[in-house]
């Protein structure tokens, strides 16, 4: 998902996939030249993001990321909080 949607920004549709019971739990991946801001990825990430990744996408990452989620999203967020919400 990209953080720059053209109706709804991507902080703001990932919040209402959080808050509906049929989307809450797909994890989401953020691929947006604004990743490279701290703020703008911690932002993504306590929205409820997976990861935030940058642009132009490194395609080695994003398959080592997608091997990573096979159902470990909630240890990645973890991961995550303790790599970026604690700085």
């Amino acid at each position: 998902m990209d953080l720059m949607l053209p109706v709804v920004g991507g902080i703001d549709a990932r919040r209402v996939m959080k808050n509906d019971a049929a989307t809450a739990r797909i994890p989401i991946v953020v691929f947006s030249a604004f990743c490279r801001d701290l703020e703008k990825k911690r932002k993504a990430l306590r929205a409820g993001a997976v990861e935030c990744l940058d642009k132009p996408l490194d395609f080695d990452r994003l398959h080592a990321l997608l091997a990573e989620i096979g159902g470990t999203a909630e240890k990645m967020k973890k991961r995550n909080r303790a790599d970026f919400y604690n700085r």
